[in-house]
């Protein structure tokens, strides 16, 4: 069923449900619909409507320090039914043996679950998000040659968008009800004798102001990596420090997915572009030697940007090839404006971020319309990641040359540790509240659960210990149906 709380909130006080799910999009709607699926009732709230609106949209507008974003904070993200699958792209891919090694390149601990507790369920996550099927084992470079470096298997979706195929389900369900414009303010947490408070209730709110109470035996966070923050450090009524935070870790390693120009290169060998999609990721052994983190380095020669057609596209092209003939006028002229010239192109990337509990998410002075404290995000890297995109440009370009492929040019930022690397964000946000076996070094434990709450879970990417070298939507998804599984089984 599908309630407005703008219209009339009384519905979601008549109920009590199995579980309530905070959070509409693709960890939220996953771990709903297998709930529902195994018998339970569910209250799924949506902070927002079907559509995008200002009103929902402006709860998201907070702080920023530390690194460049693209105003991660709030245009990284999206305030209505689908979440942020609304603008995912619909890159897929696994992540690597080694992201769940027991020592990686930084001094916290990783994941404390096995690959194939995840892996198992990448059958049905290729299925929700419309994959079709095969394999995401990764392929030589070249066959014929040993590498340093593979070539990951990346798939695409049309993108799936989460709010468009499952209203329908959702609307007509027996066991989902969901709720619109239901803005969850505070939890109540009650002791219990001889185990760990429960939470009983919370605190709904729609954009006319009234309030409602939610009642559930089980409570999942959905949010996004932010807003699970934001959201526990201001249930601070009754816990002052933040549901959740008696180690000080809510907020804390805040991870993205590291977007870096390494450096330019020139083709030597056309014919392996032809048959090669010129994205490579650093071998398990390579990983292993250098301890360091993943990423994936992507080459694409003779890419024309869109300046480059339209009436002015001939004229432009020609400009563009007469510079070309000249390096002295090549690169003065590359001063101004990136462009390629025949047979080059730029190295992009996205690197994996070491956890950092310098970076992280906090409340600022300000409030948003309910009265909630807004967020402060403070996204920095440290010498582990900077070690990461260094070694990773360095052994490309070696082994690009070993090969015979292409010849590259690093960005002078990689060959000069004195200069700092100029990096921005994927808008992959990770690990505010990570898992963790002991309660000392994160907010969940193995199965989600909160370590300190006897029944709150949190989904998403917000409990990755580490966030890979890879795209998390398809980590997102398995990691939400193992937890809706976990909470099917354990009523």
């Amino acid at each position: 069923m599908e309630f407005d709380l703008n219209r009339d909130p009384s519905p979601l006080a008549a109920r009590s449900y199995d579980v309530c799910v905070v959070g509409g999009g693709p960890a939220g709607l996953t771990v709903a619909r297998e709930l529902a699926a195994a018998g339970q009732s569910v209250a799924l709230l949506e902070a927002g409507g079907l559509e995008r609106t200002d009103a929902s949209q402006a709860i998201y507008q907070g702080k920023e320090t530390g690194l460049k974003t693209w105003n991660a904070i709030e245009t990284c993200r999206l305030r209505y039914f689908g979440g942020t699958s609304n603008h995912w792209s619909g890159q897929c891919g696994v992540f690597e043996p080694s992201d769940f090694a027991a020592v990686r390149h930084h001094d916290l601990p990783g994941w404390p679950i096995e690959r194939q507790e995840l892996m198992v369920h990448l059958p049905q996550a290729m299925n929700i998000l419309d994959l079709g099927t095969g394999d995401f084992n990764p392929r030589p470079i070249i066959a014929s040659k040993p590498s340093r470096f593979v070539t990951p298997v990346m798939r695409l979706s049309p993108p799936t968008r989460f709010g468009v195929k499952y209203h329908k389900e959702l609307s007509e369900s027996r066991r989902i009800d969901l709720y619109l414009n239901a803005n969850l303010l505070d939890m109540r947490v009650e002791p219990q004798a001889g185990g760990a408070p429960r939470v009983t209730s919370g605190t709904v709110r729609n954009y006319a102001g009234a309030k409602v109470a939610v009642k559930a035996n089980r409570f999942v966070l959905a949010m996004g990596a932010i807003e699970n923050a934001r959201l526990l450090l201001n249930c601070n009524g009754q816990v002052p420090a933040g549901i959740g935070n008696e180690s000080d870790f809510v907020g804390r390693c805040f991870m993205e997915h590291l977007n870096v120009q390494v450096g330019r290169f020139v083709v030597r060998d056309r014919a392996f572009f032809k048959v090669n999609p010129g994205v490579m990721y650093p071998s398990q052994q390579l990983i292993k030697q250098h301890r360091m983190g993943g990423g994936v380095l992507a080459l694409a020669p003779d890419y024309m940007p869109p300046e480059y057609t339209g009436h002015l596209g001939k004229v432009k092209e020609f400009l563009r090839d007469e510079t070309c003939r000249f390096e002295s006028v090549r690169e003065y002229a590359r001063k101004f404006a990136d462009f390629n010239c025949d047979g080059e192109g730029v190295i992009t990337s996205l690197i994996e971020q070491a956890p950092d509990r310098n970076s992280r998410v906090t409340l600022n002075g300000d409030v948003d319309a309910f009265g909630q404290r807004r967020a402060h995000l403070h996204w920095v890297i440290n010498h582990a990641d900077r070690r990461t995109i260094r070694t990773l440009a360095l052994e490309l370009a070696q082994e690009l040359l070993m090969l015979d492929v292409a010849r590259v040019k690093l960005a002078r930022y990689i060959t000069d540790p004195e200069r700092e690397i100029d990096l921005i964000n994927h808008c992959h946000q990770m690990g505010t509240t990570r898992m963790s076996s002991n309660p000392k070094d994160g907010v969940v434990d193995r199965n989600c659960k909160v370590h300190t709450v006897g029944n709150l879970y949190i989904a998403g990417s917000s409990v990755f210990p580490t966030g890979g070298g890879i795209n998390p939507t398809l980590t997102v998804v398995m990691q939400s149906l193992r937890l809706g599984q976990h909470l099917a089984a354990t009523v």
